[in-house]
């Protein structure tokens, strides 16, 4: 996935890697996109042609004073905002919808989506280059969900956009990759709910207890047998089998009733 002893674990895109993004992401000009990580700035200097406002988190020093020089014109335009910082911790103050574009480190990707998803407001979709099967669990499979995979889908919609290989990235990664590609429905969990619903996903998710284990104390016998009743669900399977409708109503009627 990286280069050898890079601290960072930083996988650049190639020319035609940042292209194929850019193109899923289809930022509209005026468009706000926040990128984590934009490294060489092939992605961010992309989105600048497409008239996109881009707000651009890079972590490494040198990297963001060459960044600094690259796009100096389009800094002093207000067309793009470079700051310093760690992206899954640091988030500019935004109004309005926003994009995420980018390709940020393999590792962080879980910590970038519960920022975004339940600390920050506005987020419209997000387009990430991502380890293929990472990308394959965060769409969701029937039966094997997992903690982000419920949360992605109950605010929006995940897909992976394009298959890519290997040496997609320089260095090359480890794994072959995908470009995911998700959107916010106009259906969604608002944000207090999908905080409702991950702190229920963290506590059932924890362990590898069956669901009734997993929420012992939290939830009577009685409210998860009605409720796996009408939602087509096991109490007694692992929490990875409830599809994302069943937790939705699991936890919408655990915070009514001021258990989360």
């Amino acid at each position: 996935m990286t280069s050898l002893g890079d601290p960072l674990q930083r996988h650049d895109c190639t020319p035609g890697t940042a292209t194929a993004l850019v193109r899923v992401a289809a930022p509209a000009a005026g468009q706000v996109v926040v990128e984590p990580g934009p490294g060489t700035g092939l992605i961010t200097a992309r989105m600048l042609e497409r008239g996109a406002v881009v707000h651009a988190i890079e972590l490494d020093p040198l990297r963001l004073a060459a960044l600094e020089k690259q796009f100096a014109p389009a800094l002093a335009a207000g067309q793009l905002h470079l700051r310093h910082g760690d992206a899954a911790k640091d988030l500019p103050r935004l109004s309005g919808p926003w994009l995420a574009v980018g390709n940020p480190p393999f590792h962080i990707t879980s910590a970038l989506l519960q920022r975004w998803l339940l600390n920050a407001e506005g987020l419209a979709g997000a387009t990430l280059l991502l380890q293929r099967e990472a990308a394959k669990r965060l769409c969701g499979v029937p039966g094997q969900e997992s903690r982000w995979s419920v949360l992605l889908r109950a605010a929006g919609t995940p897909r992976i956009a394009q298959l890519l290989p290997r040496h997609a990235t320089q260095p090359p990664s480890r794994v072959d990759l995908a470009i995911l590609h998700w959107t916010r429905r106009s259906d969604g969990l608002d944000q207090p709910a999908l905080q409702r619903l991950d702190r229920l996903l963290e506590r059932a998710f924890a362990g590898t207890h069956t669901v009734a284990a997993a929420l012992r104390g939290l939830a009577t016998p009685e409210i998860l047998r009605r409720q796996a009743k009408e939602q087509r669900w096991d109490p007694q399977a692992h929490p990875r089998t409830v599809p994302p409708a069943g937790w939705i109503a699991l936890a919408d009627f655990l915070g009514k009733i001021g258990k989360i």
